[in-house]
């Protein structure tokens, strides 16, 4: 759930950064038009009226808001005058030496605590 919800967001974000929200809108524009016209001619017509470049109140607003946006980029100090140049860095290779399978089998079996003394046989009873 957490996982869906952080995807949710950052498409949300994503949409919101890149002005992809004006797009959503003139979508909108576009479906009512469409639904609009159609009711009262064929709908080849229709889809030809909705795109002619008539301006309804949406494509008005969402035209007005992108010469807004454009207008906001072009002033002085609003972008960056900078370029970011992200270099991919190499991955660095750790390569294990190989060892011989007989390095690694314990030849001791020599305990720890060998000193100690064995442990009684049979156990004490409580």
């Amino acid at each position: 759930m957490l996982r869906r919800f952080q995807l949710i967001t950052l498409l949300l974000a994503w949409l919101a950064t890149t002005g992809a929200q004006w797009d959503l809108v003139q979508t909108f524009g576009w479906a009512r038009m469409m639904v609009n016209y159609s009711r009262t001619m064929p709908l080849l017509e229709a889809a030809k009226r909705t795109f002619s470049g008539e301006m309804c109140g949406v494509c008005e607003l969402v035209n007005d808001a992108g010469q807004k946006e454009q207008a906001q980029s072009t002033t002085p100090g609003s972008r960056l005058d900078t370029k970011l140049i992200f270099l991919a860095q190499p991955a660095v290779a750790y390569v294990a030496p190989v060892v011989p399978p007989q390095a690694w089998v314990v030849r001791d079996l020599t305990l720890a605590g060998a000193d100690r003394a064995a442990p009684p046989t049979p156990p004490p009873r409580a």
